[in-house]
């Protein structure tokens, strides 16, 4: 049996939700992005919701940092914090965020694979992106592999051994 025992109520809708030690980040759409301190499970504590430009898809956390694919809005860098948000524009249309050894990858719907470097996320920026026969719709990464679902079905393997250099290596 599974107990719930506790409940947040999100200003939007939940899209995705992150995990980083004690720190949950919620995407929630128009609403922006929702951060929950769940040092205690049963008594999760909700910070005021973050407005973002665009529409927050999806979100990734790593070192106190939110990391939100907004949409046409491209990718926001969020310092938890501070609260202060850092924008930076992809291509195309940001629905999918992973993070590597200082990289975020971004399923970018119609352009495709981006990569940006967040090695500093104050001076974050756009240092590939890689096109694709369809839509890009999500991504997931690991070690020198990069994993991008399409839209109408298929997955894309990207070398990202160079991550401002990925290169195709099978579609699925």
């Amino acid at each position: 049996w599974i107990h719930s025992t506790a409940r947040v109520t999100t200003p939007g809708r939940a899209l995705a939700v992150a995990l980083d030690g004690d720190l949950l980040a919620v995407a929630c759409g128009e609403a922006g992005l929702l951060l929950v301190d769940v040092r205690d499970p049963a008594h999760p504590v909700t910070a005021p919701p973050i407005a973002l430009p665009g529409f927050a898809r999806d979100v990734a956390l790593q070192d106190g940092k939110a990391f939100v694919a907004a949409r046409a809005a491209g990718l926001h860098v969020v310092d938890a914090s501070s609260r202060t948000i850092r924008a930076i524009d992809t291509p195309g249309l940001a629905s999918a965020v992973a993070l590597d050894s200082g990289f975020a990858f971004v399923a970018d719907n119609e352009a495709g694979l981006a990569v940006v470097d967040v090695r500093d996320p104050e001076a974050s920026v756009l240092v590939a992106s890689v096109d694709m026969p369809a839509p890009a719709t999500g991504v997931a990464v690991r070690g020198d592999w990069a994993y991008v679902t399409r839209l109408g079905g298929g997955l894309f393997v990207f070398d990202i051994s160079d991550p401002a250099a990925p290169v195709p290596a099978l579609t699925i």
